[in-house]
């Protein structure tokens, strides 16, 4: 027959083992969660983050080119006149030539800016084609492409014209090599059009070797990479394989991979795949021209961390499961108390609780068992608080970030849903970032985003901003804002006026802004509404810049 003591030692054992138990359970629980979050996160921070320098390079070709686009049509008098009188489509040509390649040696990349006329009011050669050989060169001009002389058909020669006409609006085409650039270029492509009648088409023919040199610089763990593939899966880049590759036949796994890719809701849960015997985690991310973007890491590289992190646990969760066992056999009575409460308290941190209170202060080993779970409650939940500052703050302006923004749009779709949605959007986006960068610096540029991000927040204090872009922010109006929002807008635009950055004062400050609201009867989403605010500002832009430009000639 067991004695008492034995019984109560024996209990108290069974609770010190279910204790170290369940925080050993717990915490590798929840730092196996972490640490995968976190991988999760870097992975697709790191891709969106290196994906956002090329679409500003891209958004960039696009604003340039759209704007050359609004210049054909508002400089054009009438199809008529383009079609009958030679001296005029001269003249007219130079106007064009001249503005575009002021665009031209402004858009980091380019290669080649183009105007040609619809060959049906025209001669098949009537146009502009600028060139350079080298990035740094002068533009020099090139004899033009005879239209009649090929097929419609003849994609790598003509589809630069024909696609973007028969699809009636910008396109970008896929990397292909120019016979007379003898390069590997990406063109941007847009249709312009006079009373519903298509003058022609304009666009920029920019060096692909630009988009490989970015993705090449990109270095993710130990030996991670970055590759770009078209939408159907073949590569466009990637430091192993050769271009034009297919993905999928690099191994039959990736097959899954790719479908996966093809998708048009983009995933934010990480692909695996095995290649060369080694299983590898994919983020990928889709381009303002509709390729894609992926990062790709050896799954052994991510979860060396865990493993490390989960050993330790282990090890010390034993041992002081040890130490906690020898200390019952002789104060066992003592330990009963306090070990249910440890017990409860381990409950809780699994459960994802971290805000418990052990008061527990016994100078022994239950004591060490309590401070442990004391720091690791505040170590989870410092944790927790960083990967969630991480996942939705923008590290450079403290503004919150594009995974934020996407949380609120879904939001408001569902108050859109319910009918009882009351907000509006305001887009701003900072002017000439790009040129400030080039004749700055960066970091320059870099203090110009933070003051206008601080301008947006301190104008609407009451409203949530968001940066969305490199130089674009987003600030959703509602209560207080929203009602005063046009008196915001233009105090706004007047105090924007008076910023000078500290060690530039002569350097303007210049953001172009768009607001729409919500209007039940003909927005259907969240994405109608910043579609018309967007669109609001991009004409703000426009009208910024024509502006400028009638300023600065008055000078």
């Amino acid at each position: 027959m067991k004695s008492i003591q034995m019984k109560t030692l024996m209990l108290i054992l069974s609770v010190v083992v279910l204790t170290a138990f369940i925080t050993s359970a717990s915490s590798v629980l929840i730092l196996s969660r972490g640490v995968n979050h976190e991988a999760k996160e870097i992975m697709n921070l790191t891709c969106e983050k290196n994906a956002e320098s090329l679409n500003t390079l891209f958004s960039w070709v696009e604003q340039s080119v759209d704007t050359l686009a609004i210049h054909v049509e508002d400089e054009l008098e009438s199809m008529e006149r383009l079609q009958n009188d030679e001296e005029y489509r001269e003249q007219y040509t130079k106007k064009i030539e001249e503005v575009a390649l002021n665009h031209a040696e402004c858009v980091e990349g380019a290669l080649s800016v183009f105007l040609r006329f619809n060959p049906d009011y025209t001669t098949p050669t009537a146009g502009m084609f600028w060139a350079r050989e080298e990035l740094g060169e002068d533009f020099q001009k090139i004899p033009t492409t005879d239209l009649s002389a090929y097929e419609q058909t003849d994609r790598d020669i003509v589809g630069w014209y024909y696609e973007p006409v028969q699809k009636g609006k910008p396109v970008w085409m896929q990397p292909y090599q120019n016979g007379i650039l003898d390069k590997w270029i990406i063109t941007y492509v847009e249709p312009v059009y006079k009373d519903g009648t298509l003058i022609g088409v304009i666009g920029m023919d920019i060096d692909f070797k630009r988009i490989e040199e970015e993705a090449a610089k990109i270095h993710v763990y130990d030996t991670g990479y970055a590759f770009i593939t078209g939408e159907d899966g073949t590569l466009m880049y990637h430091p192993r394989y050769q271009y034009g590759d297919a993905l999928e036949q690099k191994d039959k796994s990736l097959l899954s991979a790719v479908q996966e890719m093809r998708k048009e809701n983009e995933s934010k849960e990480l692909l695996t795949y095995e290649i060369e015997g080694k299983r590898i985690c994919m983020a990928y991310c889709k381009l303002e021209n509709d390729m894609i973007f992926c990062i790709s890491v050896p799954e052994a590289e991510i979860n060396g961390e865990r493993n490390e992190l989960i050993v330790k646990n282990i090890i010390v969760t034993v041992l002081l499961a040890f130490v906690a066992g020898i200390a019952g056999a002789f104060f066992g009575r003592h330990l009963v108390k306090p070990l249910k409460e440890l017990n409860v308290v381990a409950k809780r941190i699994a459960e994802g609780n971290f805000d418990v209170s052990i008061k527990c202060t016994s100078d022994d080993e239950v004591g060490e068992l309590a401070d442990s779970l004391r720091k690791m409650a505040e170590y989870l939940k410092k944790y927790v608080s960083t990967l969630n500052s991480l996942a939705y703050r923008d590290s450079m302006t403290g503004v919150r970030n594009k995974t934020a923004y996407h949380e609120i749009e879904k939001r408001l779709d569902e108050k859109i849903a319910e009918n009882t949605a009351h907000f509006a959007v305001a887009v701003f986006d900072v002017n000439n970032l790009k040129i400030t960068n080039d004749f700055y610096g960066h970091m320059t540029g870099d203090d110009l985003i933070i003051k206008v991000s601080q301008q947006i927040c301190q104008t609407f204090k009451h409203s949530p901003v968001f940066r969305i872009g490199g130089d674009e922010f987003v600030a959703i109006l509602e209560t207080k804002d929203f009602d005063e929002y046009e008196s915001l807008v233009e105090q706004f635009r007047q105090d924007m006026k008076m910023q000078r950055l500290k060690e530039y004062p002569e350097l303007p400050i210049s953001v172009a802004c768009g607001v729409a609201v919500y209007d039940a009867d003909k927005d259907r989403s969240f994405t109608d509404v910043f579609q018309r605010a967007d669109g609001m500002m991009y004409r703000n832009k426009v009208v910024m810049k024509k502006e400028a430009k009638r300023k600065e000639a008055w000078q």
